[in-house]
């Protein structure tokens, strides 16, 4: 079966989850650096801050969202492009969806606080501003777990699928390299918050392997047995 509508419809799927978290990256450093870590709904001056960005601080947490969804339609590409490499690479491709699950959970949750969390925080006061903020401080501890949770899930499949890249020719082995690099990084910069930056440069190659990787599942043709 040569049928390439499958990758191909992948591919595209994962040049735009590409092209929606860069544009969270670009946005959220034009709104004060704000990087690909789970924020603090009981600070009082992120809220305040978060009300002040209004429409681009929202736009910020949609693209967020629309990121990893998307990347659910990408993955699906990857099995019929590595399925040569072992049986392992399905074990990446499942862990990836099952990680996916409580990223976009966590991305889903961030983009109602802030869409309605600040409005109800900024029209409050007293014992209810307490009380938001205590619910703001909760669901952030709920969010972050489950970034945590997603993102080793996710990013150990990613390093599966990519350490099946490396047995394959050419340009393969540098896709598989950048996406190894990738995984690492942002596993270490979540779990050791003061070296966060590794993260955000976890999340830039991680990027670029999605982008190169869509590039590849255009390009891909099964070979003739």
């Amino acid at each position: 079966m040569r049928d390439t509508s499958l990758t191909k419809l992948s591919g595209v799927f994962s040049l735009l989850s590409a092209a929606s978290i860069i544009g969270a990256i670009v946005l959220g450093i034009a709104l004060g650096g704000r990087g690909p870590a789970a924020m603090d709904f009981g600070d009082p001056i992120l809220l305040v801050g978060l009300q002040d960005a209004g429409a681009k601080g929202a736009l910020l947490e949609i693209l967020a969202l629309v990121g990893p969804t998307l990347a659910l339609g990408a993955g699906l590409g990857w099995w019929p492009v590595l399925r040569d490499r072992g049986s392992y690479v399905a074990l990446g491709v499942l862990l990836w969806y099952l990680g996916m699950i409580f990223v976009i959970w966590q991305d889903a949750a961030e983009l109602a606080l802030v869409l309605h969390l600040t409005h109800h925080y900024a029209a409050a006061d007293g014992a209810s501003a307490e009380a938001l903020l205590a619910i703001g401080s909760i669901s952030s501890e709920v969010i972050h777990i489950m970034m945590v949770l997603g993102d080793l899930v996710s990013f150990f499949g990613l390093l599966l699928v990519s350490l099946a890249m490396l047995g394959k020719p050419g340009r393969w082995k540098l896709l598989g390299g950048i996406g190894i690099a990738s995984a690492v990084t942002i596993t270490i910069g979540l779990l050791y918050p003061p070296l966060l930056m590794l993260r955000l440069i976890g999340f830039i190659l991680f990027m670029v392997w999605m982008i190169a990787m869509g590039i590849a599942m255009l390009r891909w043709r099964p070979a003739i047995a």
